[in-house]
């Protein structure tokens, strides 16, 4: 009798709530539908949506036992209220049902938990229904979804690292922290919270100068599940797929922020620099205080060797925060390509100052290099290879820098190390063949040429290795 009384409440279920909406669709269709904009926001089901997404992470998820998971729970709740129909009374349930009775736990990056959005077994559905816990997402996932069989109206707000629900009525609202037992937390106090994390969690100068609640409705909240599995996918290496899911999660989410500060650092480092910049523009409209998003702006537009536009978003990054080193660095190498010598070394001095790099040490050598300060270059490459010794363009431009001083022995040394940390290093190759044959050392001359035309094809050092061949017969 067992399985008939089983198969008689599931029936049940369904005939309370109503058959799914998306039974049997795709999560291609599901985000063509929606993403159309033909489906109003009080007809979509939550629930099989987020399980319509899990499925492609865990191939195994059943839709239909999810749902029934979701059903029962909701019922549940149901029989508690009764004839009740009123809204705080419903959350009271909601809260008993997850937290009391079910034992539901959560955890967030706002109390201080070691939580990352972007792990699907704490973020879609299946997982937290299974393991009875999640994180803000999952937790609120689950949660939205009981609201909406039950008739109570939220809405989900984004802040930065995090999301929680809200209820509203007669121009009022409550919020709703799934990761604390439902409990009320003010937006002065998530704003707080996360201007703590700024620095701390959050990555440096990331997010804006103003911390932002973002409400968005039941379509925005699956292109946020759907953004977080692109978070995911990058971790793992995944770009395409990564793009993929921050390109439909901007179909159901079309002024998300991070989805297109995230897409266009991932074009950035794809090299698609004119994807990247039309990302982050957008980015810059949505959010215009966020410094990372103008110095990133900055980079895509020095790579198109579009000067003028690089240094004025590396100018409203600086605006922004005035010890953004990358920001100096960055500026200053636009001045040096600009001819601008005394502004690159004032910036990147700068940058030095607020943190030493190789990198920083490295670019101002190259600037006293070209202004044959040998001295000062001399000076500079060998700090950027005491904080890194295997940076061998350090040691390649040091050697050049000893050359010109007439310093041979210290000038070979150098070369000698460019061409073993880097042994494709052919610039080295060339300037070892160079000082050798400017100290009459022929053989060793001949044979530092012949590597670098392995990988060179140069017309003047042909005619040289010949010239040297014949010398020595």
């Amino acid at each position: 009798m067992k399985p008939r009384i089983s198969r008689i409440i599931i029936l049940a279920v369904f005939l309370l709530f109503g058959l799914p909406i998306y039974a049997e669709q795709s999560e291609t269709e599901l985000i063509e539908k929606l993403s159309l904009g033909s489906v109003p926001d009080k007809e979509i089901d939550l629930a099989e949506a987020a399980l319509i997404i899990a499925k492609t992470v865990y191939p195994d998820a059943s839709v239909e036992i999810g749902l029934t998971q979701v059903n029962l729970m909701a019922n549940e709740i149901k029989n508690e209220l009764g004839d009740s129909t009123d809204h705080y009374r419903i959350l009271a349930a909601i809260n008993s049902c997850l937290y009391d009775r079910h034992q539901y736990s959560s955890e967030s990056i706002l109390s201080g938990d070691n939580a990352s959005v972007a792990t699907p077994d704490k973020f879609l559905l299946n997982q937290v229904l299974d393991n009875n816990k999640g994180n803000c997402l999952g937790s609120s996932t689950l949660y939205f979804a009981l609201a909406e069989r039950l008739n109570l109206p939220l809405e989900a707000v984004i802040v930065p690292q995090h999301v929680f629900l809200r209820y509203r009525q007669d121009g009022k609202y409550r919020n709703i922290e799934t990761t604390a037992g439902g409990g009320e937390i003010t937006d002065k106090e998530y704003k707080a919270r996360t201007k703590k994390l700024v620095g701390d969690i959050i990555p440096a100068y990331s997010t804006g100068h103003e911390i932002r609640l973002t409400p968005i409705h039941k379509k925005g909240f699956v292109g946020l599940i759907i953004y977080n599995r692109g978070v995911w996918h990058l971790q793992q290496g995944a770009v395409d797929e990564a793009l993929n899911d921050f390109a439909n999660s901007l179909k159901l989410l079309s002024d998300f922020t991070e989805a297109y500060k995230s897409r266009g650092a991932v074009y950035l480092k794809k090299g698609q620099f004119a994807d990247a910049a039309r990302d982050l523009r957008n980015a810059v409209r949505l959010e215009p205080d966020c410094p990372n998003t103008y110095y990133n702006l900055g980079v895509a537009y020095f790579n198109m060797n579009e000067l003028i536009d690089a240094r004025r978003n590396f100018d409203k990054a600086i605006e922004l925060t005035d010890d953004y080193a990358d920001a100096y660095l960055n500026r200053g190498i636009v001045y040096w390509k600009q001819q601008h010598t005394n502004y690159a070394l004032k910036d990147i001095t700068g940058a030095i100052e607020i943190k030493p790099t190789p990198q920083a040490y490295y670019n101002r050598g190259l600037i006293y290099l070209g202004k044959k300060d040998n001295d000062e270059a001399i000076k500079d490459f060998t700090s950027a290879i005491s904080l890194d010794n295997k940076f061998s363009d350090a040691y390649n431009n040091r050697g050049i820098a000893y050359a010109a001083k007439e310093q041979w022995d210290d000038a070979i040394s150098d070369f000698k190390d460019a061409v073993f940390l880097k042994p494709d290093g052919a610039e080295a190759y060339k300037n070892l063949g160079a000082t050798y044959y400017r100290l009459a050392r022929y053989e060793e001359a001949l044979t530092a040429f012949e590597r670098y035309l392995k990988q060179k094809d140069d017309k003047e050092i042909k005619k040289l290795v010949e010239d040297l061949k014949q010398r020595g017969k």
